[in-house]
């Protein structure tokens, strides 16, 4: 029994919606040709995705605060779910690796490493619930060092010069399209700022390229034409740009959404702790009637 478009059908549960049917066909001929090739070498699916970096540090407007939450608990969940059903479908089961690690981009972000490192911490409590699912750091590729040190290993081996970077996204489409992303996310007045977490993106990239080639790789952003990566909602198909990381999790009557803090508290939810802190909202029972 060919159990490839069995897997395929899995993974699309949790993709980004495709409107162009062109890009849907490349994308399931892509998905069918590197399931092919683990199932035919009788291999574990091996997916990797960047992500889960640390938590977004405007705790006004997107968060609650550096720890995880709800939104992660949920995100694992999916991710863990998805590769215990291929488990059932095929022997061999599928794994996901995920590089989590925000110092790559802490210093510019404005977030501290202290922060980055509780938040990894526990992502890693969650993944002792989630045993298809593994958390990788810089640690993990450039062995032991401080916060700067890892910074500059990595970036020496992976990432164009400064300027070389900026004459770089002058030409190329998909850097140009991560500088607008991050321009917006920052505001105009620092594309400066910009132009430097998207050489570090890109770069991370690099990275997942060559430690991770053989792997499927996933995205928590929008399909690209290019196919690869695989672009993946964590919580529900309403995440749109967002995620755990940059929003709080809202359990409605429709079922788990992102959202950010500050609309979250515009529409009166009920906010929800656990061990003491904010960890969801939920609609409540007047505001379902």
């Amino acid at each position: 029994m060919n159990v490839v478009p069995q897997i395929v059908a899995s993974i699309n549960e949790i993709r980004k919606t495709v409107t162009d049917p062109n890009l849907e066909a490349r994308i399931q001929r892509a998905l069918e040709t590197k399931v092919s090739g683990f199932v035919e070498q009788n291999r574990s699916i091996d997916l990797i995705l960047p992500g889960f970096p640390a938590k977004s540090p405007d705790i006004k407007k997107d968060v609650f605060g550096p720890h995880v939450d709800r939104g992660e608990e949920i995100a694992v969940a999916t991710l863990n779910g998805l590769c215990a059903h291929i488990g059932t479908l095929y022997k061999q089961g599928a794994h996901v690796t995920i590089c989590s690690d925000g110092r790559i981009f802490s210093n510019e972000l404005g977030i501290p490493d202290r922060d980055v490192d509780l938040y990894h911490n526990g992502l890693r409590e969650l993944a002792k619930q989630a045993p298809h699912l593994r958390f990788v750091r810089l640690d993990d590729t450039f062995g032991k060092g401080t916060a700067d040190q890892l910074r500059a290993r990595f970036l020496a081996r992976y990432a164009l010069l400064k300027e070389e970077y900026a004459e770089f996204a002058l030409t190329d489409t998909q850097a140009q399209a991560s500088v607008a992303f991050f321009t917006k996310l920052f505001g105009k007045k620092q594309k400066e700022r910009a132009l430097e977490v998207s050489r570090r993106s890109v770069a991370y990239y690099a990275m997942m390229d060559d430690v991770y080639r053989h792997h499927i790789r996933l995205s928590i952003h929008p399909q690209i034409p290019d196919v690869t990566p695989i672009s993946i909602n964590l919580v529900s198909p309403f995440d749109g740009t967002l995620t755990p990381w940059r929003s709080v999790l809202v359990q409605t009557s429709q079922g788990n959404r992102l959202m950010l803090k500050a609309d979250a508290e515009k529409q009166n939810y009920e906010l929800i702790y656990k061990d003491g802190r904010p960890y969801c909202f939920m609609e409540s029972q007047k505001q379902v009637g």
